[in-house]
């Protein structure tokens, strides 16, 4: 199915009939907005995407040769590949503003960005590789279990190959598009299947005349460090002409999260086992798992995209009201 929507990861894509909102407390005085809830599967959920990316400082070895050790890592799980270049000639200050700050300093310097990406048979999980950042993306999630699990063999190639320095940003977006007829809500109003918060003028009488929506919101999580933006829209399948409802939610921590790779592990003994950044032992030659800082980095990145998860769950439910949870037939875990 195809929407009238498009927004590519971290672009920071805006309109001018957006309505900005940014949050800027401090951490004494700031309360997480979105209570903690259950955990639900929903076996008719409607997410479109889901994207977890690392970025890091620029590795031109990446762009310099054919990431072929890569390729061989992941090939029998990710058979496809296409190497795309990305041109972002002159862009204005403004546009340029929106993306990263080594990021900004690559286009500026080459005008450029080689992304190689890897596909599923069924180009239903990529993995994207380029100099700047490594990201995971599925059109077709069903757990956090399944995501983290195949990211996590994604970046244990990345450490072993091409050992970043550090990560300059965690980021982890999920997108849901609420198709009314696909649950048999046709005839059903938005007010009736959002919370009031999220809508806006949505949820007022003249909510069904409304044609148009665009919403964005820029909150600081309960650790004052991390930052969901939030951006609620109207949008129309361009198959069907049917209005549906877009929540694409951005959590990112935009700190220095340093790692350890295995050429830098410390000690005179060599060990066969590393920790993974969720948790489980992996077959890895001269790594000291006793090694106490590097077990604290690594769990640092778990940690932080543990946290974005839960708070991505507690927000998507903040967000649906009682009859939209129902119809979406969850099943608890």
């Amino acid at each position: 199915m195809t929407h009238a929507v498009n927004r590519e990861y971290n672009s920071g894509k805006s309109s001018s009939l957006a309505t900005i909102q940014k949050v800027h407390l401090s951490q004494k005085e700031y309360k997480m907005p979105f209570p903690k809830r259950k955990r639900f599967v929903y076996k008719n959920n409607q997410l479109n995407s889901v994207v977890c990316q690392l970025r890091y400082p620029p590795i031109l070895r990446i762009d310099s040769e054919v990431p072929a050790i890569f390729q061989e890592a992941i090939r029998q799980e990710y058979p496809l590949y296409i190497e795309k270049t990305e041109f972002l000639p002159n862009a204005p200050s403004g546009v340029k503003a929106q993306f990263p700050q080594e990021a900004q300093i690559q286009v500026a310097s080459t005008g450029s960005l080689k992304n190689h990406e890897f596909c599923t048979e069924d180009k239903s999980w990529r993995i994207n590789l380029a100099r700047t950042f490594l990201a995971v993306s599925t059109s077709k999630y069903n757990r956090w279990e399944e995501f983290s699990d195949r990211f996590t063999r994604a970046y244990e190639k990345l450490l072993h190959i091409y050992e970043p320095p550090f990560f300059t940003r965690i980021g982890l977006r999920y997108t849901d598009i609420f198709v009314r007829s696909k649950l048999g809500l046709a005839d059903v109003k938005w007010a009736d299947l959002l919370q009031p918060p999220f809508l806006g003028l949505i949820s007022s009488d003249v909510g069904e005349e409304i044609r148009s929506f665009d919403s964005v919101y820029e909150v600081w999580l309960s650790d004052s460090e991390s930052v969901v933006r939030i951006a609620l829209s109207l949008a129309v399948d361009i198959a069907t002409k049917e209005q549906c409802f877009v929540v694409d939610s951005d959590f990112f921590s935009a700190g220095k999260t340093p790692v350890d790779t295995h050429g830098q592990a410390r000690g005179t003994l060599q060990f066969n086992l590393r920790l993974t950044p969720f948790g489980r032992l992996l077959i890895h030659p001269r790594v000291n798992p006793w090694n106490s800082a590097l077990r604290v980095r690594l769990e640092g990145v778990s940690s932080r995209l543990e946290f974005l998860h839960v708070n991505a769950s507690n927000l998507i439910q903040s967000i649906i009201s009682p009859r939209l949870h129902d119809a979406m037939e969850p099943q608890e875990i």
